[in-house]
């Protein structure tokens, strides 16, 4: 897990991996404004191969990370497929702390 300042010190940064049914213009619009109206996906990556988007994820914890799944992935307009990872630490970051390792808090 990770956290940041500001965000608290047990947030949980989860990167999710979604597949579409399809890859028509109308499914991967609906698909970017759902993704835009949750406003713990900070990131919506658009990509190449198997999985149409990567969405970066900050919670408050767990059981609200498992809240976000249950009410707005699963949800998500032609997803047939998601894969979550929790994120470790940032090996690398743009902003004020670039070129540092961001230790993750380990149980």
């Amino acid at each position: 897990m990770t956290g940041s300042e500001g965000d608290g010190e047990h947030a949980v940064d989860v990167v999710v991996q979604v597949t579409l049914d399809r890859q028509t213009e109308d499914y991967l619009m609906r698909c970017e404004n759902a993704a835009r109206q949750c406003p713990e996906v900070r990131e919506c990556f658009l990509m190449t191969g198997d999985v149409e988007y990567w969405l970066r994820i900050r919670t408050e914890s767990v059981a609200a990370y498992e809240a976000i799944h249950c009410e707005v992935l699963s949800r998500l307009p032609g997803a047939v497929k998601g894969r979550a990872e929790k994120l470790v630490s940032a090996a690398s970051t743009k902003g004020p702390n670039a070129g540092s390792r961001q230790q993750g808090h380990r149980r």
